[in-house]
């Protein structure tokens, strides 16, 4: 029997996060949670919360990349225009390795305090 260990709503949801995601290699795992999420949490909560294998994750982190390009935001009043630089192939893999290689740990350690 798998545990499953879910923590939505408390320190994710209420420390404004825009994006609150659990990440899982089981599928099982991905579809109860989300279930959960969607009997549990508000409308504007669920919007916030994703549920992703860690493949999945990555062409999410993609799609939010493509995104930022240009903005404007209202800092003090004052409307600005933020452009956010595009990463460089390199950059993009070095980025994604150091993401996989926490994704990877984290597994393993979870995988050591099921046993």
């Amino acid at each position: 029997m798998k545990k499953v260990w879910v923590t939505l709503g408390t320190w994710g949801l209420s420390a404004e996060f825009e994006h609150v995601i659990l990440i899982s290699t089981d599928r099982k795992t991905l579809t109860r949670t989300n279930e959960l999420a969607a009997e549990s949490l508000t409308e504007q909560d669920r919007k916030k919360v994703a549920f992703f294998s860690p493949g999945d994750f990555f062409v999410f982190l993609e799609e939010l990349d493509a995104k930022a390009g240009t903005k404007e935001e209202t800092v003090r009043g004052y409307k600005v225009k933020v452009k956010y630089r595009r990463v460089d192939e390199a950059e993009k893999n070095t980025r994604k390795q150091a993401i996989m290689q926490t994704i990877l740990e984290e597994l393993k350690r979870a995988k050591k305090h099921d046993k």
